[in-house]
């Protein structure tokens, strides 16, 4: 799963623009604040309130020590993510939504992959507030722009939702799939948007207590290209930097690596190729790619020491900013990274 920059490149990657919530105007330091995070809003009512978590707060609502606490998709550690509650007993049909804008508009006609990183909490005060699965959790394409004046119609229909009940505590579970546009939708809206009457929760046994269903949510991917939105099914993050597989099959693994911000293909005899610089034995697979603006790949190898010298087609490419993928699979664990480069000369 990527989170990716947004210039033009990866406009034409990932319509969903900063789809992993790293970037922010304000660190957050109390519920509903999903306006401190760049491009998202609130798309429900106004008495709803969907929380932002972020590591740059020093408080309740930081991702490493807030009581929620999970590890961040993106990163295999602190960062961000967004949490809503997507059912309540004690409010008929109570929903909490956010939207995003995407980076251009959807083309009807033209397939698009869809992908999302959930997972939920259990956390009760032991009393009688309760937190507890559902399903029917995804994803919605409008042409309307949903906020508090006009919240998002709970009117069981959803482009992407988890048909069963999302029950992982611990780790972060992939929800991913396709459609084919019939309009051109500019607008994303996450939460739940089926009834109680059509969402399926865990059977509660207690006199007078409330249960929430509360999801976080990472990783947002709209794209074209299947790679991007599906590219790692069935993985979710463990807090050891760690990917593993939902029937625990995968280990740990400490492959660490960094993607340089920029080379200088001048044959200067000085960072002439750009290569991944790592920690990493033990590789078993390996996959490196590189995009161009207009989301054309410009570079691929799956030979770990191999790296690109800036040319696509026998030419040297332009001056200009690039999109990364790095996939690695050491000793049955998955470790995925993208970024932005810069090609200088």
């Amino acid at each position: 799963m990527l989170c990716l920059i947004h210039t033009q490149a990866a406009a034409q990657v990932n319509l969903v623009p900063n789809s992993g919530f790293e970037d922010y105007l304000i660190c957050p330091d109390n519920e509903d604040q999903v306006h401190n995070c760049i491009s998202w809003y609130k798309a429900s009512a106004i008495e709803t309130t969907p929380d932002y978590y972020n590591s740059c707060s020093p408080d309740y609502y930081s991702v490493p020590s807030h009581p929620f606490y999970k590890v961040d998709h993106s990163t295999c550690g602190a960062g961000a993510y967004m949490g809503i509650a997507t059912y309540a007993s004690n409010t008929i049909n109570y929903r909490e939504h956010i939207g995003v804008k995407l980076i251009q508009p959807l083309v009807v006609g033209t397939k698009y992959y869809i992908s999302f990183h959930t997972t939920t909490t259990r956390l009760t005060d032991g009393i009688s507030v309760y937190f507890i699965p559902s399903n029917s959790i995804g994803i919605r394409f409008s042409s309307t722009l949903y906020n508090v004046s006009n919240p998002a119609p709970i009117d069981n229909f959803a482009h992407l939702r988890s048909v069963s009940k999302i029950t992982d505590t611990l780790y972060w579970v992939n929800v991913s799939g396709s459609f084919v546009a019939d309009s051109a939708y500019d607008f994303l809206t996450i939460g739940n948007f089926f009834d109680d009457s059509n969402t399926k929760t865990e059977s509660m046994d207690c006199s007078g207590c409330i249960y929430f269903c509360y999801y976080f949510f990472d990783d947002i991917c709209v794209s074209t290209d299947s790679m991007f939105c599906n590219a790692e099914p069935n993985i979710c993050t463990s807090k050891n930097n760690a990917c593993v597989s939902e029937d625990s099959q995968c280990v740990e693994t400490d492959c660490k690596f960094v993607l340089p911000s920029a080379f200088t293909p001048n044959n200067d005899g000085i960072n002439d190729i750009y290569k991944w610089r790592h920690n990493c034995s033990g590789i078993e697979s390996f996959v490196m790619r590189v995009y161009n603006r207009w989301g054309e790949q410009v570079f691929i190898t799956d030979d770990y020491n191999t790296g690109w010298d800036g040319s696509f087609k026998g030419e040297q490419q332009p001056v200009d900013a690039y999109i990364v993928y790095v996939l690695v699979v050491e000793q049955g664990g998955i470790t995925t990274k993208s970024s932005s480069i810069t090609l200088l000369r």
